[in-house]
């Protein structure tokens, strides 16, 4: 980004560093006199005033944003199942239930609605395979995937977000 700035021979310019502007912000100095011109830069580096919770240096490559809020820790739950897996997080109140499919790469979100009481009762697995627990239960049988549901077969009135 370029910005200009008028000043006068003598005195100052207070300048605000954009917050847009990245992590390395470079001002330029020219004068000009009798067809002369002389430049001076100024590298300021801006420190985020939050860290990422990854390291800076990780996050660096991708991206010149400073993170809008703090880390948050919160509970958790992560299972597999045969064409994907399954990610619970309940950061801020969020409760939040993601289904991962690995063949498509794609992804749904929903804010769960398990009850232990109102889950359907779920089918035996193929050999070799866990059942689903818990909220993933509810994910697994009650939700669409993707690309169809995750249990092969439609549940009733499920939508995709």
């Amino acid at each position: 980004m370029l910005r200009t700035f008028s000043v006068t021979p003598v005195g100052q310019l207070p300048v605000v560093v954009p917050g847009n502007a990245g992590h390395v912000v470079i001002y330029q100095l020219t004068a000009q006199r009798g067809g002369q011109t002389v430049q001076r830069s100024l590298t300021v580096t801006v420190a985020c005033s939050v860290a990422w919770f990854f390291g800076d240096q990780y996050a660096q490559p991708y991206t010149n944003d400073c993170p809008a809020n703090s880390p948050v820790s919160a509970q958790g739950a992560y299972q597999a199942f045969e064409r994907g897996l399954a990610i619970y997080i309940n950061a801020n109140g969020s409760n939040k239930v993601y289904g991962l499919e690995r063949t498509s790469g794609r992804y749904a979100g929903y804010t769960s609605q398990w009850n232990s009481s109102a889950t359907p009762v779920p089918d035996i697995p193929p050999p070799g395979l866990l059942q689903p627990q818990g909220v993933f239960q509810w994910l697994y049988y009650s939700t669409g995937a993707p690309s169809g549901t995750w249990s092969g077969r439609r549940p009733a009135g499920a939508v995709i977000e």
